[in-house]
């Protein structure tokens, strides 16, 4: 029997010189929200960032109930870990990366920031690949080279 391949998805956020790693979990809707707790880090700070990805990575879950009406209602602890309290306010100034785990590899996607309520465009042929088992202080410097490709 063939094992079934599998996906993961992380998110990360940087507002300043602070980043933020969190899990995302995918909605019955098929939407991905971030779930749980949010890690927040100094820029400077690779292992930590990189260790949280890791954990982010693994905890990806599929399934979760329908997300609220209200958009901002599906992202509570970024807004809090951010100290922000909705998407404009957290959109102002902030980068975003996305990461996938598959087959063993990292892949890490810079967004651009296209303004509003904290919308973001992923930018095409900018990704980062990494393998899985690079030490945490590697993962995290990956990390904030993608950050400085993000707009």
């Amino acid at each position: 029997m063939k094992k079934k391949k599998t996906i993961s998805y992380a998110g990360l956020g940087q507002r300043k010189n602070k980043i933020f790693v969190y899990r995302k979990q995918k909605t019955v809707e098929g939407v991905h929200i971030a779930k749980g707790k949010v890690s927040s880090f100094e820029i400077f700070d690779l292992q930590g960032i990189g260790l949280a990805l890791r954990q982010a990575l693994a905890d990806y879950q599929v399934g979760l109930p329908a997300v609220p009406d209200r958009p901002d209602g599906a992202w509570p602890e970024l807004f809090i870990a951010a100290g922000v309290r909705n998407w404009t306010e957290y959109g102002q100034g902030a980068k975003s990366v996305s990461a996938k785990l598959q087959d063993r590899v990292i892949t890490l996607m810079p967004w651009k920031n296209i303004g509003g309520r904290a919308r973001f465009d992923p930018l095409e042929g900018l990704d980062h690949t990494i393998p899985e088992g690079v030490s945490n202080g590697e993962l995290g410097a990956a990390v904030i080279a993608t950050f400085d490709d993000a707009r």
